[in-house]
C-alpha cells in the first residue's frame, strides 16, 4: 500500500492505495481523461474512476 495526496483547489485528501496505482499513475491519468464525460472534474471523480478499476481504496481527509 502507498499514500496518494489529491486536491482540486480545495481540501487535500489523503488516499491509501494499492502500490500498482502509484506505479501506473501516469497511465491511469491518461485513461481517466478518456473515461470522463465532462470538462468539469475534481479529485472525487478521479477516485471514483480508480475505484471502478481497483477495489478497496481507502481514503482519509488530511
Amino acid at each position: 500500500m502507498g499514500k496518494l495526496l489529491l486536491s482540486a483547489d480545495g481540501d487535500i485528501m489523503l488516499y491509501e492505495v494499492n502500490k500498482k496505482i502509484l506505479d501506473d499513475f501516469d497511465n491511469l491519468i491518461d485513461q481517466f481523461f478518456q473515461w470522463k464525460k465532462t470538462n468539469c472534474y475534481d479529485e472525487q471523480l478521479f477516485v471514483k474512476f480508480l475505484q471502478q478499476k481497483y477495489e478497496n481504496i481507502k481514503w482519509y481527509k488530511f
